[in-house]
């Protein structure tokens, strides 16, 4: 097909016509992107800048929330911190609202632990108290200096329920400072049991002891004092210094209630249960109470020297011997004593002014033993000795070695032989001094009464057919000086009500009060669970502070990246602001000491939260000022593309109405290019 001829003019007005279609085409396209640029086509200088920058805004665009997600996690941590805070002014306040309860009861401790006991004794403020033994504590070799007024005491003294706690020592030879218990004034120990273990110590070492009382005065109520010792050698050692109580400087011991004094020990000599350096020291067993003494070792002592006046029962079982019971001593007993002897070489009381005023009752099984070895006895009531066993080369004797025995009027003295192998007295320097109407009396198996003497036969008294009066004379070679007259027992009794005056009532019956005060101390220590819980409350506040799983409370570190190559980031290093991480362990409560140390622990708590949040403030600061950087460094890159990119409306518009109008004429002057071809048409 041949082409079609188009006039200059008309193909002149269709290109034109073309080139607005063109540009219209073009105009069109910026104004519904609103971008000059769309493609690397329109302009790649263009197009591939504006496409760096804002590639990189939308880097920095996803930093930003990261940032902003920091800024939370920091704000959740800061506001734990702030709620933390007034958690432990709660927990300040609870402790001191107890503490001020406690301080007005005079409880000082209630102890579990040998830590808790030697924290509580060496915190001691003036003025009276107790400290508590709740459990039994093993000192070890820690010896225990107890302050002035310090009582200690176990639940029984609470409770009559409870066991006694047991406070122990274990001391060997090598050991610093063998005393377990030093005294101070007016220590009160009651209720409890006390235990002393020594091990291989012979005279070559220091004193041992499991209480050493140097001028005090000591109170013991219901307490059980144990000294065990034991050797690994063969030979028998000699150890004069220890022993369960040493008592030196005009030092007192009161006793009361129920004290039993136990001892074990083998190859020692020299054990004492109570050591007195001299008669200027003291011990009382007061009214109403009971002794009890059960040892069963050889060549030792139970108490040695001192004054000792028994106001109550005294109960003496005695399992071993060759040594001395009582010793050195003035010992006064005012109401019953027993004494069972299963013994060898024993002496009773050696060396002894002693008195009896109540019934006395000797049980004696062994042989080659001395009930009275040198000093004096009074006898002012009855007093029953039965020797049940003996040996034709080792008799018994009741006195030996100038000893001398006054008999008041009204007593009566049976010596009870189921054997034959027994002195009165085995030398002539011994004597028996009997007051008008008080008796002597020897009985030999179960016959009755061999012979029943009397100062003066001529006395009127009644006896029984099995009974022979007769003058208290030439008996065993004893001599006889002279009667026990009635002045020496009124002035032996008026000495007894001097004594009693002296001694006074018992020490320890003004801390009976303290009962009650006990249990109200553990009423207000139960109250210390307010304490613990708010303290568990602040750690679940610590670890409900968490954002996003990141906890800056507790330990968790946050890193926070403040640009698109990673180059520039903040380490936010989290601290475990727990109760045990900060010092907040002291929770369970027994003594002011532990409310003391509580508050201790919250002053330092509180400084800790203080730093923490001082330091998470610093770091919301640095992330909040590149937050607000980044935002800003994203609208200058947005800004920067947009000015390579987007496209003037108003120009564009312009150009839209200036293409249309150009289109329009274009048309019209085609329109006016082809008329010219119409008027040839016409001509046919």
């Amino acid at each position: 097909m041949s082409e079609i001829s188009l006039t200059a003019s008309m193909r002149s007005n269709l290109l034109s016509l073309q080139q607005i279609a063109k540009l219209q085409d073009s105009t069109q396209l910026r104004l519904s992107t609103g971008l000059k640029v769309n493609s690397a086509i329109d302009n790649p200088s263009s197009y591939y800048t504006a496409s760096s920058q804002n590639n990189r805004a939308e880097d920095l665009s996803a930093l930003l929330d990261s940032m902003g997600q920091s800024v939370q996690t920091i704000k959740a941590a800061t506001e734990g911190i702030e709620k933390a805070e007034d958690l432990l002014e709660l927990a300040k306040a609870t402790a001191t609202d107890i503490s001020e309860k406690l301080s007005s009861e005079n409880i000082f401790a209630i102890v579990s632990n040998k830590t808790e006991l030697l924290k509580a004794v060496n915190k001691w403020e003036s003025g009276n108290g107790l400290i508590v033994l709740a459990e039994d504590i093993n000192m070890g070799s820690t010896k225990l200096e107890l302050k002035d007024n310090q009582k200690l005491v176990g639940l029984n003294y609470i409770d009559g329920s409870q066991k006694r706690a047991e406070l122990s020592w274990t001391f060997a030879a090598d050991s610093e400072d063998g005393r377990g218990m030093i005294m101070a004034e007016d220590n009160l120990l009651s209720d409890i049991k006390i235990t002393y273990n020594s091990d291989n110590i012979d005279a070559a070492n220091k004193s041992f002891n499991a209480i050493y009382n140097d001028g005090h005065k000591l109170n013991l109520h219901n307490v059980d004092l144990t000294v065990n010792h034991t050797a690994t050698g063969t030979d028998n050692f000699s150890a004069s210094h220890i022993s369960g109580i040493e008592n030196v400087n005009s030092g007192e011991i009161h006793m009361s209630g129920n004290v039993t004094l136990n001892s074990s020990a083998s190859k020692l000599y020299g054990l004492t249960l109570i050591r007195h350096q001299d008669q200027s020291c003291q011990l009382v067993l007061e009214d109403d109470s009971h002794l009890d003494i059960k040892t069963n070792y050889i060549y030792n002592q139970v108490i040695y020297s001192g004054t000792n006046v028994f106001l109550s029962d005294v109960n003496v079982n005695y399992t071993s011997g060759t040594t001395s019971i009582f010793k050195d001593g003035n010992f006064s007993f005012y109401k019953s004593f027993y004494l069972r002897q299963s013994t060898t070489s024993t002496v009773v009381f050696d060396s002894c002014n002693t008195s009896f005023y109540g019934n006395a009752n000797f049980d004696v099984i062994g042989y080659n033993n001395w009930l009275f070895k040198d000093g004096i006895s009074n006898i002012y009531d009855k007093m029953t000795l039965k020797i049940s066993s003996g040996n034709s080369n080792y008799s018994t004797s009741l006195l030996s070695d100038n000893h001398t025995m006054n008999i008041k009027n009204g007593a009566e003295v049976l010596l009870n032989q189921t054997v034959k192998e027994v002195f009165i007295s085995n030398q002539s320097t011994n004597q028996i001094n009997i007051s008008a109407g008080a008796k002597f009396g020897v009985k030999k198996d179960s016959s009755g009464i061999d012979k029943l003497y009397q100062a003066d036969k001529d006395t009127n008294i009644t006896t029984s057919s099995a009974e022979q009066v007769e003058d208290f004379v030439g008996v065993d070679g004893l001599s006889v000086t002279g009667t026990f007259p009635q002045s020496a027992y009124d002035t032996a009794m008026a000495d007894l009500t001097a004594e009693i005056a002296k001694i006074g009532t018992r020490s320890h019956e003004s801390t009976l009060n303290d009962k009650d005060k006990i249990s109200n101390y553990q009423t207000s220590l139960t109250q210390g669970q307010k304490y613990t819980d708010i303290i568990k409350q602040y750690d679940d506040l610590i670890k409900d502070s968490a954002y996003k799983g990141v906890n800056l409370l507790q330990g968790d570190d946050l890193k926070v990246i403040f640009n698109e190559n990673r180059s520039s980031t903040v380490d936010v290093l989290g601290q475990d602001i727990r109760s045990d991480e900060i010092g907040l362990i002291t929770t369970d409560w027994k003594s002011l000491a532990d409310i003391k140390q509580s508050f201790d622990e919250l002053t330092i708590a509180k400084n800790t939260l203080r730093s923490a949040a001082t330091k998470l403030g610093n770091y919301y600061s640095i992330i909040t000022e590149r937050e607000t950087f980044t935002d800003n460094l994203i609208n200058v890159l947005q800004e920067g593309a947009d000015k390579l990119t987007l496209a003037d409306m108003n120009e564009e518009s312009a150009n839209m109405l200036s293409l249309q109008t150009q289109q329009q004429l274009a048309i019209n002057s085609l329109s006016l290019a082809s008329q010219s071809s119409q008027y040839i048409l016409r001509l046919f």
